[in-house]
């Protein structure tokens, strides 16, 4: 769901530049009074794997293919502030290094792929972080938020293309949207199930607010399992990744507005 530069004009993609901006600068301010430094390893290494997780596309119906964006995940692993910062880095560095993405539209990128999810996951944050709920009641509300994250931002991705009068509104929401309900029943699944074992092993915060005065104060030891079995997970999926090209490129491709090798 990265959209490459020049599909977006400039009267939408530079004010998407100007809020991204915005989030983040608003994010890291927030990140760097809220952040333990003993989750900074931690939160690296989720950033690591989620930027291996959205190099894996798997297929989909009508030669397309999806990827997981993570972002709900972070979200409820460190924070709201934390994971969108972390998440910025990711596409940053899939921009610059892997060509994933342009840089002129890393603002809508940012909006898409990290605000409108995260600030989704927000909204489920007191059942998900609440002390109350089973570890796998909580599960289940991560899941259902990293699904409802994944197709709002995919349905801002395809008003934006709407907008700029590349594709029609209807063919836009219906192919993003359904595709990604797809792709975020995946993502809802991951997420679930990581939350339910983070949730077991006590490693949510409750609140950004009290991340640096929690009394348990998690070590790096207790993340080892949970992280190192999301790690083998992307290293055992990523031989299997599809070469299809992702949701938007199929769109893009049948529009013409992107070659085969997705320029």
């Amino acid at each position: 769901m990265h959209l490459p530069d020049g599909v977006l004009p400039v009267r939408e993609w530079l004010p998407l530049a100007v809020v991204g901006s915005g989030a983040f600068a608003a994010a890291s301010t927030r990140a760097r009074q809220v952040l333990d430094v003993r989750r900074v390893p931690v939160v690296g290494f989720l950033g690591a794997v989620v930027l291996v997780l959205q190099l894996i596309n798997f297929p989909l119906l009508g030669g397309a293919s999806g990827h997981l964006t993570g972002t709900a995940l972070l979200v409820f692993a460190a924070g709201l502030e934390v994971a969108t910062v972390t998440m910025a880095s990711v596409l940053v560095v899939q921009a610059l290094l892997l060509q994933d993405g342009g840089l002129l539209a890393l603002g809508a990128n940012y909006v898409n792929m990290v605000v409108i999810p995260a600030l989704v996951a927000r909204l489920f944050e007191p059942v998900v972080r609440g002390q109350r709920g089973l570890p796998w009641y909580r599960g289940c509300a991560a899941g259902v938020a990293a699904w409802c994250g994944n197709v709002a931002g995919a349905l801002s991705c395809a008003v934006q293309l709407a907008v700029a009068d590349i594709v029609p509104v209807r063919t836009a929401l219906l192919w993003m949207g359904g595709c990604h309900a797809l792709v975020g029943a995946v993502e809802g699944v991951l997420t679930g199930v990581s939350v339910t074992v983070l949730a077991r092993r006590r490693l949510l915060h409750v609140s950004t607010d009290r991340i640096a005065r929690d009394i348990s104060r998690p070590g790096l030891s207790n993340w080892l399992t949970p992280v190192l079995a999301l790690a083998a997970l992307a290293a055992v999926l990523v031989p299997l990744a599809s070469e299809r090209p992702d949701v938007l490129e199929t769109l893009l491709q049948h529009v013409g507005r992107l070659d085969h090798r997705g320029r």
